[in-house]
């Protein structure tokens, strides 16, 4: 089996494993970070988010080899009293986009949230891609101001200028004190700027 070439390919198990990272991932899971940044596909992170998202980031594993194929996190510290978590961090090798790596990683990341009582999820991006890939995977555009105020301390005004974000609410959310997002009838931008995967 190479990478090389087009084809099928027929696995008796499933053809991806995703997990929680494992601690001996983590220098390739930060180069990966980095690599998405250096594209222009995820925003810098400070050294404190790294290793949050290295400590509960998500990883799509080859089955047969091991090897990443995409990493994604849920950032849940900042939204606590929000009861609400924000999908980052979401990148694929590109030799495997288009192989489902973004959305089994998202829906493990779904699951994990729900298994974590969370009411919703939400994800931000300024790719028009990202924003019909999230669609697919069941968000819905919302209005930026819609999600948690923590999203925004300290988030750069350039970027949130031309930002789309998403959400999904979650098995069992509902009123209660617990962020729901606020559904806008016309919250997308009418122009987008850098590309960019989940936030």
């Amino acid at each position: 089996f190479t990478y090389e070439g087009a084809g099928m390919l027929l696995t008796a198990a499933g053809y991806l494993d995703v997990g929680p990272l494992r601690v001996d991932e983590f220098p390739a899971v930060e180069r990966l970070l980095h690599r998405g940044q250096d594209e222009g596909f995820l925003r810098p992170r400070p050294p404190e988010e790294v290793t949050r998202f290295l400590l509960t980031g998500f990883g799509a594993r080859i089955a047969a080899t091991g090897h990443l194929a995409g990493i994604g996190g849920l950032e849940v510290e900042r939204y606590q009293q929000d009861a609400a978590g924000e999908i980052v961090g979401l990148y694929a090798i590109s030799r495997f986009v288009g192989e489902g790596v973004g959305r089994q990683l998202v829906s493990a990341l779904v699951d994990h949230a729900e298994q974590l009582g969370l009411a919703s999820v939400f994800a931000c991006t300024t790719a028009p891609a990202a924003v019909a890939f999230f669609e697919r995977c069941g968000f819905s555009v919302v209005s930026p101001t819609s999600v948690p105020a923590a999203k925004w301390q300290g988030y750069d005004g350039d970027r949130r200028e031309g930002l789309v974000a998403l959400a999904r609410p979650l098995a069992g959310s509902g009123p209660g004190g617990v962020w729901s997002p606020r559904w806008d009838s016309n919250p997308r931008p009418t122009a987008y700027k850098a590309v960019a995967l989940a936030g």
